[in-house]
Order: C-alpha cells, then structure tokens, then sequence
C-alpha cells in the first residue's frame, strides 16, 4: 500500500469489480476509501454486495460506476474512435488517472480484438505518473490459442502466453499513441501458473487450467550516457 501512502489523493480503480470483494480488501489493507472505484457491467452486482457484507453505501462509501469498457465511442464528427474512453470512465481521467487499475478474470472473456481494445482504453484511464500500474490475473495458456471453456458450455475463450500477453501491451502502448509519453515504458511482471483442474470450474482443457498473474507499470526510461 506504498502509492496511496506517497500519492495524496491516489484513485485505486476495480475494472469487473462484481459484488466489490477486492475493493473491500482494498480499503481494509488501509487504501482510503474516498479514492476507491469499483466498476461493472451492472449496479445490481454491488447492490448485492452490500447485501453480502452487511453494510450501505454510507457505511462502505467507495464509488461504484456501471458502464461497459468495450462500449462503442463516437468522435464529434460522427466516426467511431475504439481506443478512445467511454463516458463512465471519463470521470476518473478528470481526477487525473487512476494510480491503480486492478482488472481480474476479466480479459479472458474478451475475444482477441476485445482484449486490445480493453487494453487500450485502460492505459488511457491510468495516471501517467511513474509507479501507476495495472494488475490482474486471468486464463492463460502456454503458448497462446483458444481454449474450451467449462465442459459443455460450447464456448472458447482466447488465452495469451506470457510473451504475447506483454507484446499486445507494447503494441497498443505504441498504437494508441501513448508510447509518445516523455520519459516512459512499460515494464512487466508476468508469471504463468498451473492450477490443478478440481481447484476451479473456470476454462480448463487438455493441457490443464493456466492462470496468468501479471502487472504493467509505467516506469522511466533510463539516461543512457
């Protein structure tokens, strides 16, 4: 909890944040609760939630904004614009950025395209000040494909590996324009992790269920002499 501790005023932003279970441990591990953001499809999933935790938006005052990340975005002259931010997270861009953007079992829903899209649109969201990072965890493979989701359900979901997943991030970074911020990269933490399959009852295939843990962080490029 070191960014809210140097930070005054450093917005934790929860991207899928369903019945707001992270944001809550967010703000018990000492993340002021004003600065907290919890965002979703659909308010009823927090409206749950406070059913769930036993508390009101008075006693668990974090804001909570429903809107779709993928939702399509029009330009004053009418053509549509991808990468550029729906309304909902447009407010968080106007306190300056989140400092943190957590985004867990979230990319794996998303096709190929979706998933650069989301990237996009969440790198936009992102303060541009050295530290501010995104984090997650999400399916994965070990090399990138698709994968059958649970047994029966017909559906596949596009999986990345380590190596594709940080490449579509540096890819975007670079094709959104925001590779052009003075002084700044991308840097990478990724692992990816075997799950034994009666763990979980997410995607799981023939080579066993993949979690992919990771974080992008904006850091400053060196001086090089």
């Amino acid at each position: 909890m070191s960014i809210p501790k140097k930070r005054k005023g450093a917005i934790l932003l929860d991207v899928g944040c369903c019945l707001g279970t992270d944001v809550r441990k967010a703000a018990v591990d000492g993340w002021p609760i004003e600065y907290i953001i919890g965002s979703d499809l659909r308010r009823g999933y927090w409206v749950l939630g406070h059913e769930l935790f036993n508390t009101v938006p008075e006693s668990f005052p974090a804001t909570f904004l429903e809107g779709d990340l993928l939702e399509a975005v029009e330009t004053t002259d009418g053509k549509p614009q991808s990468d550029l931010l729906p309304a909902y997270l447009s407010e968080v861009i106007l306190e300056g950025g989140a400092s943190v953007i957590h985004a867990s079992a979230l990319f794996h829903l998303f096709n190929e395209q979706q998933q650069r899209l989301a990237a996009a649109r969440l790198l936009r969201t992102l303060s541009c000040k050295p530290g501010s990072m995104i984090l997650g965890a999400h399916v994965g493979l070990p090399k990138i494909g698709y994968q059958d989701s649970t047994p029966g359900s017909g559906v596949r979901a596009f999986c990345h590996d380590p190596q594709s997943w940080e490449g579509m991030w540096e890819e975007v970074w670079v094709e959104s324009g925001l590779g052009g911020l003075g002084g700044l990269r991308l840097a990478f933490e990724t692992e990816l992790r075997d799950t034994p399959a009666e763990d979980t009852d997410a995607v799981v295939g023939d080579d066993g269920f993949w979690f992919l843990v990771w974080s992008v962080t904006l850091v400053r490029v060196a001086n090089r002499a």
